[in-house]
């Protein structure tokens, strides 16, 4: 016979904050903390070991440039743990944290090593999108000029159009024509607006 939920007692899980109803024993016993299997996995993560123990669990041996290798789950090339509420967290970014506090809002933890799976504190740097942005194009990483998907035209290309329009001699359309591209990509390669780092 099934007990009845009157000799159950009210409970709120440490995961959700739902309340349930558990068992008087099963609380004795230390168990009764989550409300369902789904919160009972988080809280594994949660309540077993400090995460920044798990953090150095996963953590490699040092490389020859110094880089820390993170040896656990990778996303878009980052490591990542489970902070233990469920929710991943990239491995650089706890890294970052359990030496030097939160992150503040907007920031990005970035890499002066440019190695995704770097979690050497000493090869990291707060800084804002825009810095982030201007240290991947200072380094070459950034997809622009013919690296960049849909680019028809290569370096060379470039220079040659740059070199032809200042002899004077051809118009943006006839090199548009010349190239296989509009007239606006000529323009925007003159005026420095596309390919910007070609001189």
């Amino acid at each position: 016979m099934a007990t009845s939920q009157s000799t159950k007692v009210e409970r709120t899980c440490l995961i959700c904050g739902s309340l349930f109803f558990e068992k008087p024993s099963r609380i004795r016993a230390g168990r009764g903390k989550f409300c369902s299997s789904a919160c009972y996995r988080k809280g594994r993560y949660l309540y077993s070991r400090p995460l920044a123990d798990r953090f150095r669990d996963h953590v490699g041996p040092p490389t020859e440039s110094g880089c820390l290798p993170w040896t656990a789950s990778v996303i878009r090339g980052y490591g990542q743990i489970n902070r233990g509420d469920g929710q991943p967290v990239l491995a650089h970014r706890l890294a970052w944290e359990l030496a030097n506090g939160p992150i503040p809002d907007g920031l990005f933890v970035c890499h002066k090593c440019d190695n995704p799976i770097c979690v050497n504190v000493d090869h990291l740097f707060l800084g804002t999108a825009k810095d982030n942005m201007v240290d991947a194009v200072s380094k070459g990483r950034s997809a622009r000029g013919e690296r960049a998907g849909p680019s028809k035209l290569t370096l060379e290309k470039v220079l040659e159009i740059k070199k032809l329009y200042s002899q004077g001699n051809h118009t943006q359309q006839g090199l548009a024509d010349r190239f296989g591209v509009c007239q606006q990509a000529i323009q925007k390669i003159l005026s420095g607006e596309n390919w910007k780092y070609v001189q």
